[in-house]
């Protein structure tokens, strides 16, 4: 469960990250989306919240256990996985969104990946360093204590 926390916080981060990206790249991006999706944009707006922020924001609160980067390049295999399988390995997503150039998918995945392999665990990282990095420790192993007492008596 930890490890699953620790790659799931990985990649909601990078889907959320590489989301918004495309409107940085492409402001009209969100527009389109909306327009194509039959919406308003501040009816769009609620559900790419719902859809990629909301799930970023409730992994990351999740009971924490360290991310390394075997996460993030765990992560990372199971989003460009998803991408080659849901594309034909074209990766590109202009079906489930809207059209954009290849090279701004690509570019797009690059963030997404950057995203899961490094800024996740950096974050992990430089907040283990701090003050409370001992509450984080703690937590973790209190969680595999009660795990492995549950664990213990159903043997």
């Amino acid at each position: 469960a930890l490890h699953a926390r620790a790659v799931a916080s990985c990649t909601t981060v990078g889907i959320a990250i590489s989301f918004t990206a495309a409107y940085v790249l492409d402001p009209m991006s969100f527009s389109r989306i909306a327009q194509r999706l039959g919406i308003s944009l501040p009816a769009f707006h609620v559900a790419n919240l719902l859809v990629h922020i909301l799930p970023c924001a409730l992994v990351l609160t999740w009971a924490s256990a360290p991310v390394t980067l075997i996460h993030g390049v765990t992560a990372a295999h199971i989003h460009l996985g998803w991408g080659a399988w849901a594309t034909s390995c074209r990766m590109t997503l202009d079906d489930i969104y809207v059209s954009l150039p290849p090279e701004l998918w690509y570019s797009l995945w690059a963030i997404a990946a950057a995203a899961e392999l490094f800024i996740v665990p950096t974050i992990e990282r430089s907040s283990l360093s701090s003050a409370d990095a001992g509450y984080v420790h703690s937590d973790a192993l209190t969680m595999r204590a009660r795990w492995a007492s549950q664990a213990a008596r159903t043997l």
